[in-house]
């Protein structure tokens, strides 16, 4: 919108705005007018995607999101803003959509190892690849169960697999009647902590 573009680029000329505004709204492969979406796209997920703490995405053009979606963040992103990435989840228009989020975690919820010269120079460059209260093999291990899931469920069209993603609201087992409640389905018993759950569709016990 006007103001957001306002904001990132300084300008106060209403004329140059609108024209800015125009070459920003590329996200649709260049397309600037009647975008038509890639009927191959059965499915999204997205990691800790940026924007949504400054309002970058119009309210209704992700409305116009219909494919099943999943968000994966940290609560604590400092970088993309969790707000932000919950409003992005809340403005999508998908009927499956869902967002997974990591308890105390940052931004690099989807890491890789770190090449050798960010290991041997600043705190700011090793800082890109490491979460300071996950381990990132079990972030890519949950990072792969969730979005095989999303594949097999929604791209294959694997309705058994879909059980996988009808989960409660939180992976903690709590104790209720002095028994702890099962864990999230794919995850063994006292595993699936540390985790939140969100679904646009009731959990189905």
């Amino acid at each position: 919108n006007e103001q957001t573009t306002a904001m990132f680029t300084g300008m106060k000329d209403p004329a140059q705005i609108e024209k800015v505004q125009q070459l920003l709204n590329s996200c649709a492969g260049g397309q600037y007018q009647n975008p038509k979406v890639d009927p191959r796209i059965k499915a999204m997920v997205a990691f800790a995607p940026w924007g949504g703490q400054h309002a970058i995405f119009d309210a209704k053009a992700m409305e116009n999101i219909k494919v099943p979606s999943l968000y994966i963040a940290g609560n604590l992103d400092d970088i993309s803003g969790y707000e932000g990435i919950k409003n992005l989840y809340e403005q999508t228009g998908s009927k499956d959509k869902y967002m997974l989020t990591y308890k105390n975690a940052r931004h690099n919820i989807a890491p890789h190892p770190a090449p050798a010269i960010a290991q041997s120079s600043s705190e700011l460059d090793i800082g890109h690849y490491y979460e300071p209260s996950w381990s990132m093999r079990t972030l890519n291990e949950i990072n792969k169960h969730f979005v095989l899931a999303m594949m097999d469920c929604h791209v294959k069209g694997i309705a058994s697999e879909c059980k996988y993603l009808d989960l409660p609201q939180n992976g903690d087992q709590a104790v209720v009647d002095g028994k702890p409640l099962p864990q999230w389905r794919g995850f063994d018993n006292r595993f699936s902590t540390g985790m939140d759950w969100q679904q646009a569709k009731p959990h189905t016990k």
